[in-house]
């Protein structure tokens, strides 16, 4: 992995060679990017979608595209981008404890199991750190057995409390490598 930080030194922008030997570029996305999160998440499968937004045709993709690529000091954005594609994406939203924050991860479909997912939550996961989080969290849902291998692949510890279909995840990550 190579990265590049920029000349004020907040954003980082990664290469990763995937497992299939393609290379795919990690960065923070922008405003510019809307009309492409917007357009990457409708082109999700239904299982995809509804494993990311727990419904199969979310009606707020619009305003979810957005608010995900506003830069704040609350959320960051991250998209995995494959000969200009994009391919995956990657959030966390700061909770009202400032040391906790919200994760996401979405990954195209014909994407899957090419490593994408666990290098946007390893870059994110360093971002996040850098920033101040110690935690990140999530709910997913109990069938969603890929993602708790991304956490798995990614050699993170987490807790994991059930709330039947749902899982509700907490990573330490001063504990991550």
């Amino acid at each position: 992995m190579m990265t590049m930080v920029d000349s004020e030194g907040l954003d980082r922008v990664d290469t990763v060679t995937l497992l299939d030997g393609a290379v795919m570029l990690l960065r923070r996305l922008d405003a510019h990017d809307a009309k492409a999160v917007e357009a990457f998440h409708s082109d999700l499968t239904d299982r995809d979608r509804y494993w990311r937004f727990f419904v199969i045709h979310p009606g707020f993709l619009h305003t979810f595209a957005s608010k995900l690529v506003e830069n704040n000091p609350t959320n960051y954005a991250i998209g995995a981008f494959e000969a200009g594609r994009l391919i995956g994406v990657a959030n966390y939203i700061r909770s009202n404890d400032p040391e906790v924050a919200d994760v996401a991860i979405a990954v195209a479909h014909e994407d899957h199991l090419r490593g994408v997912a666990t290098a946007m939550l390893r870059h994110l996961g360093e971002v996040a750190r850098s920033n101040g989080i110690r935690y990140f969290v999530a709910d997913i849902l109990a069938e969603n057995h890929a993602l708790l291998n991304v956490l798995r692949d990614a050699d993170w510890p987490y807790e994991r409390i059930s709330t039947n279909t749902v899982l509700h995840i907490r990573v330490d990550l001063t504990d991550i490598r």
